[in-house]
């Protein structure tokens, strides 16, 4: 029995009425519903309905959404109750023509012909409607049911949720509901609080699938924090799957679980079968859209579900993430501001934000988020080492560096933490430049236990013990290293430094060799050519010094300069102002080399950027013919200043004797745009790109040029040329984000 909101009484009535008119709106959720003979209770908390009430602030809609399938089995139900009304009408008149034969004949006995016609007539069709019976039956449920008598796989994890929740007496259909809001919260205290509901309501109805795939999806979204809890999702998972692995709760478990396990294919394909029993797309299940738009990186699903569902976190969170994983870090940047408003103290929003910033190199803010996202979240130990690596190596703040790294060495998350021996002879070589020398040497020697052979680290002890006068010591430290595993760029900066202390221990040929290996690793790092110009002056190498400068002067100056500073082995800018007086004193001292002053300190202060760059090259070239290393290096300081003319007149000194010459190729091009003549710049910037390896300069050179054409899809192909090879290239994330988000 069943009352509507005006009292009327409906019934009695099957499961399937009450759910047909719950379809239909005539009953709602809290309408009193009544086993016969007993009495009557809200119609979410009854027993028998509790797997049909999807928690949710709106039954009705949920209900209408699915008044498809509710028709469906209402259909089946009226099959069956005709073909049962058909059985039976047979066997009337089966009966009813026997009686008539017999009175016709005159007796109560028949032919035997006769008799046995009607038996075979009888029999074909009972056997006619007996099929017809069978096959209106769901075989499936048959089977389910049977699955369910013989128990399911999970049973030993809801027994012992049972016996934890033994003292439970709310009803199911409210944990449920509890459940969904939390889930849809998404911290760590509603995701806990999640995940308590649902393990409630399975406890109490543990045959349930929107119990048992609530227990799935609370578990799934948690699992980041919580991995020990896979193999309870994994039992809940396949006691889904033998419940009804077909039903809603379970395909939307099922791919949400998928997702969290890193399937994005699998995940994918079940919410799309999610999605589909829906019979409006637009009103299909938030979290299978959810799944569907994160699984296949589609921000169209997730932006129509924002307009369905505007300003929730979960969405906004999951347009993040398809953001981040497309690199449009103009769209992520701008979903975390949204989530930073949303939720200003959860660790996901400014986490989020501290990525965006990072990528595009904007180092103060990124430092704030992740000094923001140490705060809020104790485990977030990359966030603190972020903090204190954009202190020490971009603002040059070595203390509050410290500070950074010694809040996330006291968190204890620190002995899971997989760099912690990055952090440790981050934090060593910190305390190295406050004179703190014991406490570096500690902080290393911890770094070196956690990573053994830490280039850093073996820096670090190497720089102390040498600083120290221990030489033995120092030189131990620089021998047991291993580089292997290093960047090109690490391992450059590592062999450099270890040529500065050989240089100071008067080791000057393995100096010399470990600066021909730093060159070779990463042939763009002007530092290491500059440390190569100063050994070999102070080896009496004159020409050789000079002749290195000249190569700088060549050189594309944006190969250093592009880099992100977060390097693994690192140590702070040299001051170049002792080798600038070594050089002009050298120059001074010979007759012969003293025309070539103006060049070879122009150069020195161009490799240095060093301010007098552009008068002393300007004297030199004025002075003297055919230096075209000086012409080269005025080219890229006049492209600075926005000297076209001038570009152009340098330019064409180099290229007359270096044609392919790809660098110098886009900086004409550069000028010649900027002269007003598109046709001759486009022309330059095709020779600038087809040549044998263009440098990454030359390719942001090009994109700059493209983009102030409006050439936008040419200067994009050229900066993702750029981030194949260097992902972390700090200035094509920002021209990129600047594309993107239509500021340039």
């Amino acid at each position: 029995m069943a009352q509507d909101s005006s009292g009327r009484a409906h019934g009695p009535m099957t499961a399937e009425g009450v759910v047909e008119r719950l379809a239909k709106g005539v009953l709602v959720f809290d309408s009193p519903v009544a086993r016969e003979g007993q009495g009557f209770e809200p119609l979410c908390e009854h027993v028998d309905f509790q797997s049909v009430y999807l928690p949710g602030t709106d039954l009705n809609s949920y209900l209408l959404k699915n008044h498809a399938e509710a028709t469906l089995v209402q259909k089946s139900l009226d099959g069956r109750r005709r073909l049962r009304w058909a059985f039976g009408a047979a066997c009337l008149a089966g009966a009813g023509l026997f009686g008539g034969w017999s009175f016709l004949s005159g007796g109560l006995v028949m032919p035997e012909t006769w008799a046995e016609w009607v038996a075979t007539r009888l029999t074909e069709a009972t056997d006619a409607v007996g099929s017809q019976v069978e096959m209106a039956v769901d075989q499936e449920a048959a089977a389910r049911t049977v699955r369910a008598e013989q128990g399911l796989p999970g049973d030993p994890e809801v027994a012992i949720l049972q016996a934890k929740y033994a003292d439970f007496d709310g009803a199911v259909g409210h944990a449920l509901v509890e459940g969904r809001t939390a889930l849809w919260v998404r911290d760590h205290a509603s995701l806990d609080l999640a995940r308590q509901h649902f393990s409630q309501a399975v406890a109490r109805s543990p045959r349930d699938p929107e119990a048992v795939g609530g227990l799935v999806e609370a578990l799934a979204h948690d699992l980041e924090r919580n991995p020990e809890a896979v193999s309870m999702m994994s039992a809940m998972v396949e006691r889904l799957d033998a419940i009804d692995g077909e039903s809603l709760p379970a395909l939307r478990a099922q791919a949400v679980a998928s997702l969290a396990s890193g399937g994005h294919d699998k995940a994918a394909n079940l919410a799309s079968s999610c999605v589909a029993r829906s019979p409006d797309p637009a009103l299909a299940d938030p979290d299978c859209l959810l799944v569907a738009g994160i699984a296949t990186n589609d921000p169209a699903t997730l932006e129509a579900l924002a307009v369905r569902l505007p300003d929730r976190f979960p969405v906004v969170a999951a347009q993040a993430a398809v953001a981040g994983a497309l690199a449009d870090w103009s769209a992520l940047a701008e979903y975390a501001d949204q989530l930073v408003v949303l939720r200003p103290d959860d660790a996901t929003s400014h986490g989020l934000a501290m990525t965006a910033h990072l990528e595009v190199g904007n180092w103060s803010a990124a430092r704030r988020s992740a000094a923001r996202v140490g705060a809020l979240d104790l485990d977030r130990l990359d966030a603190l080492h972020l903090a204190g690596q954009i202190l020490l190596k971009v603002e040059g703040d070595p203390r509050g560096a410290l500070v950074e790294f010694d809040q996330a060495r006291e968190r204890d998350a620190i002995g899971s933490y997989d760099s912690r021996a990055d952090l440790l002879a981050d934090a060593a070589e910190a305390a190295r430049e406050l004179g703190e020398v014991e406490r570096a040497r500690a902080l290393a020697g911890e770094s070196r236990e956690a990573a053994v052979g830490h280039p850093a680290a073996s820096l670090v002890l190497a720089k102390v013990d040498f600083q120290d006068g221990n030489a033995d010591g120092a030189e131990a430290a620089l021998k047991d290293v291993d580089l292997d595993d290093w960047p090109a760029r690490s391992q450059a900066r590592f062999l450099v430094g270890a040529a500065r202390i050989h240089r100071g221990l008067d080791r000057d040929r393995s100096a010399t060799s470990e600066l021909e290996q730093a060159i070779e690793a990463d042939p763009g790092w002007t530092e290491a050519h500059l440390e190569s110009a100063r050994l070999k002056l102070t080896l009496g190498n004159v020409a050789g010094a000079l002749e290195t400068l000249r190569e700088l002067g060549l050189q594309d100056p944006g190969l250093d300069a592009s880099r992100t500073p977060l390097i693994g082995v690192w140590y702070p800018p040299q001051d170049w102002t002792p080798f600038l007086n070594e050089l002009q004193e050298a120059l001074q001292g010979d007759l012969r080399l003293q025309p070539e002053t103006p060049e070879i300190l122009g150069l020195l202060a161009f490799a240095t950027r060093a301010p007098q760059a552009g008068g002393l090259l300007r004297k030199a070239v004025s002075e003297r013919e055919g230096l075209v290393s000086a012409h080269g290096a005025l080219a890229a300081v006049e492209v600075e200043a926005g000297n076209w003319e001038q570009v152009i007149k340098h330019t064409e000194v180099v290229l007359a004797s270096r044609p392919g010459d790809s660098w110098f190729h886009a900086l004409s091009g550069r000028a010649l745009q900027g002269l007003d003549q598109p046709d001759a710049a486009e022309e330059s910037f095709r020779k600038a790109v087809r040549g044998d390896d263009p440098s990454l300069s030359t390719l942001l050179v090009v994109a700059e040029g493209l983009a102030e054409a409006d050439d936008i899809d040419g200067a994009q192909e050229q900066l993702l040329r750029i981030l194949a090879e260097d992902p972390n290239h700090v200035e094509a994330q920002g021209l990129r984000l600047a594309l993107t988000s239509g500021d340039r």
